[in-house]
């Protein structure tokens, strides 16, 4: 409609410039060299029409024949972006697909057409590493690292490298300045703190925890267990007894159900010549986390007591939790040091009298029959161990490692925070088995 109108308005000033130069006829001489042109008005406007339409228009071919080059050169531009994009895409997927000739050779075709060495790098870089070339994968990596858009995803890389080639110095340097560069990225946060802890640098794990949990990276239970392990690891390799000591009992505080934080602080104030505070930091270790290596410790710390007093000391400690199988096992064994058999056995009876008692339950009743004199019995119990329960252990929930002790990373698979104290499922006898399987 509207187009309507511009036309019909166009020819309507056509038809009124033609009247009014109907009306007012004239005409126009011109003498030039010699010669003279005489001609009407109305010719001469029409003259000038034409030939500015025509210069018009031959400005126009002018125009597109000087700038031919530059569209041919946007055309061939477009084409090999196209090209470019298209083998940057099924190098990817070829890198997806686990092919990395395909990847090499379309990262190829993809730089020689893009000429756009962020996109080309990374895709260079995966396939060499899909190839096996380290080397090469390396090299594609720091050519990214020196780019600022691409630093940060290089940097990955090459944490995965140097982790690979089992250089920890190279990893933590470049997993540093990762988080320097986003330290709110959950996976630097991840390889930083994980290196920080392999190299024992604790005061600076602890600040990351920190950092961490107030960017809400980390849960409050999750960092608080976590700053309690870096500080208990560090009051283990402090040389000062009584910073030891501090740092173990911030520890304790933090992770009250953690045994080896209440055996480090009782260790540590020991050797700084504060062994009451030690027992009385046992006594109430005890009674949020019974434990056999707690009750190994306090003995060692009242080792010089006299073996009664030691039974009073041990009796002292368990009364908050007397019923506990942590706790009679506790008085047992120091009243069986103490010569007191009755008393031994009478805490043991109780856990004795199960269907399948632990080992440790036996080889201790087996001890108490055989100081009495009673050698039958000492060796009817010692029969009976093919049919124990097995005693708790410490074990990784990550891998299964089973340990002697406690550590804050697994032994075996290294990882942090996964050795819990637990008891493994017991395996049936040889006559058990018989038995069920007459039945």
């Amino acid at each position: 409609m509207l187009r309507l109108l511009r036309y019909l308005l166009g020819v309507g000033v056509l038809v009124a410039l033609s009247v009014w130069l109907a009306d007012r006829p004239g005409s126009v001489a011109l003498d030039w060299l010699g010669w003279r042109i005489e001609t009407s008005v109305p010719l001469l406007l029409v003259l000038l029409l034409l030939t500015a339409f025509t210069l018009f228009w031959l400005a126009r071919v002018f125009g597109f024949l000087v700038g031919m080059p530059s569209i041919f050169g946007r055309m061939l531009d477009e084409r090999k972006q196209r090209k470019g994009y298209e083998a940057l895409t099924k190098g990817l997927v070829a890198v997806a697909a686990g092919d990395p000739k395909e990847a090499l050779r379309q990262a190829r075709q993809a730089d020689s057409f893009l000429k756009a060495p962020p996109l080309t790098l990374l895709l260079a870089a995966q396939a060499a590493q899909l190839a096996g070339d380290d080397d090469g994968a390396a090299l594609h990596f720091e050519a990214m690292r020196q780019r600022p858009e691409t630093e940060f995803l290089a940097l990955r890389g090459l944490i995965t490298q140097a982790l690979k080639k089992g250089d920890h110095v190279a990893a933590l340097r470049h997993a540093r300045r990762a988080h320097a560069l986003k330290p709110e990225a959950e996976w630097v946060y991840s390889a930083l703190s994980t290196l920080l802890i392999e190299e024992h640098a604790w005061d600076e794990a602890l600040g990351l925890t920190e950092k961490a949990a107030k960017r809400h990276m980390i849960g409050a239970p999750v960092a608080k267990r976590r700053r309690a392990l870096l500080l208990l690891e560090a009051a283990t390799e402090a040389a000062d007894p009584a910073h030891g000591a501090k740092l173990a009992q911030n520890a304790f505080e933090l992770a009250p159900d953690l045994p080896a934080a209440a055996m480090m602080a009782a260790q540590r104030l020991k050797e700084s010549g504060k062994e009451s505070k030690a027992v009385r930091l046992l006594e109430k270790a005890w009674s949020s986390c019974p434990h056999p290596s707690i009750a190994q410790t306090f003995l060692d710390l009242v080792a010089n007591e006299d073996p009664l007093k030691q039974v009073i000391a041990v009796e002292k400690m368990v009364s908050g939790k007397q019923g506990d199988t942590e706790s009679q096992i506790a008085v047992a064994t120091a009243a069986l040091k103490a010569r007191l058999w009755g008393k031994a056995r009478t805490a043991l009876l109780p856990l004795a009298e199960a269907a399948h008692p632990q080992a440790r339950v036996i080889s201790l009743m087996a001890a108490i029959d055989e100081a009495e004199g009673r050698l039958a019995d000492s060796v009817a119990w010692l029969r009976r161990l093919n049919d124990a329960a097995p005693d708790p252990v410490w074990s990784c929930s990550a891998c299964g490692h089973v340990a002697e002790s406690w550590s804050s990373s697994c032994p075996s698979c290294h990882a942090f925070d996964t050795m819990v104290w637990k008891t493994p499922e017991r395996s049936f006898s040889l006559g058990e088995v018989q038995r069920i399987a007459a039945v």
